[in-house]
């Protein structure tokens, strides 16, 4: 017999004369207990020798949680508690048990082997040898081998070194998870799922934009694991000047704006110019307000409309005249200010001629005139 502590018997294996196998009891709570061997079942032996027992080991979250069922291999971070350091500490991936390493007593590391495709049950085992199910994990997590994503071809294939714009990657294996990435080079983003072939992904900035730089573009459904390099590539074009844009395509590279619009350097578009602005010339990397006495009712105007007859335009930047001609008076296209003396001017100098005429008609032209305004 073996005796556990004080008081638990329980019945011994005999292996050899220098060896027998015990079962340990249960027990409430960790702790350290002498364990004591009986050839007889009365008298003990006094050797001192120590059995611990432990609490099981508590698993908070696996990262990835996902890994590759054909070729394995995908290094699994375990956060929990009561991990403790021992040679024989394994992780069981639906049964088969993997070595595990020991980091601290809140985290360890183990490596998936392959499996068949599909959700299965994982546990952290204190002994890989003896698999002792009385030191596992009492809740167990689920990992998920999936078949292995590639990538056949994306659309857009250039852009700007600025980044900035959507590509759509096509090819095989992909799934609806938070994890799902895509990598430019070594510039990982997240990606969007479409479906089972197609995802989007915003392009990273690349930090040389003084020349052209060509990436492999690959994909992971765990957000670690990466699809093989398959001579996809994203390539990477020097910014666009101002004034001009790239478009997202690559062919349109470094295209004028046309008038009526703006575009700043890097832009992949143009932009219109806004109510209020307009542009007359292209190539340029903003618009121009209104003048006074001119308005510009649209966006992507390359000239201003000249006040209308009846109304003020006495301020620059207008999208409308800023209000009707004052009461009792009249105002020509393109009248500038609702003030009186500004306003009238040029009828005033005109009023001024016919007067001088009339005047001039009736005194004759060898007369004496005095005119006052």
């Amino acid at each position: 017999r073996c005796l556990f502590g004080n008081a638990d018997h329980v019945r011994a294996e005999f292996l050899s004369d220098s060896q027998i196998l015990c079962k340990s009891p249960p027990k409430m709570g960790p702790g350290q207990v002498n364990v004591e061997v009986s050839t007889n079942g009365v008298d003990y032996s006094s050797s001192l020798q120590k059995y611990e027992y432990r609490r099981p080991p508590v698993i908070e979250s696996l990262w990835p949680s996902a890994g590759s069922s054909a070729l394995g291999g995908t290094k699994v971070f375990v956060k929990g508690s009561y991990f403790s350091d021992e040679v024989h500490l394994a992780c069981s991936f639906d049964g088969t048990l993997v070595q595990a390493t020991y980091i601290d007593n809140t985290t360890l590391s183990c490596t998936s082997t392959p499996h068949r495709p599909g959700l299965f049950e994982f546990k952290v085992v204190g002994d890989m040898y003896s698999g002792d199910l009385s030191y596992q994990s009492a809740e167990p997590f689920e990992f998920f081998f999936y078949q292995e994503p590639s990538v056949v071809a994306i659309h857009p294939r250039r852009g700007s070194a600025l980044g900035g714009i959507p590509i759509f990657v096509t090819g095989s294996n992909f799934f609806n998870t938070t994890a799902l990435r895509c990598r430019f080079g070594t510039m990982e983003v997240r990606a969007n799922f479409i479906n089972h072939n197609s995802i989007m992904c915003i392009v990273p900035p690349n930090d040389d934009n003084s020349r052209v730089v060509e990436v492999a573009v690959t994909v992971s459904v765990n957000g670690k694991d990466y699809s093989p390099e398959n001579d996809v590539n994203f390539v990477y074009h020097k910014d666009s000047m101002p004034g001009h844009y790239s478009g997202p395509s690559g062919i349109e590279w470094s295209t004028p704006a046309p008038n009526g619009t703006y575009a700043n350097a890097g832009d992949v578009n143009f932009t219109l110019c806004e109510p209020g602005r307009f542009q007359p010339k292209a190539g340029q990397s903003n618009c121009l307000d209104a003048p006074v006495g001119y308005y510009a009712p649209d966006f992507g105007l390359s000239k201003p409309d000249i006040c209308d007859a009846g109304m003020v335009c006495d301020r620059t930047g207008l999208a409308a005249p800023s209000s009707p001609c004052p009461r009792g008076h009249y105002c020509k296209e393109g009248t500038k200010t609702r003030v009186y003396n500004s306003l009238f001017a040029e009828d005033l100098s005109l009023l001024q001629s016919v007067y001088f005429l009339w005047k001039l008609g009736r005194t004759g032209f060898g007369a004496g005139i005095s005119m006052r305004t």
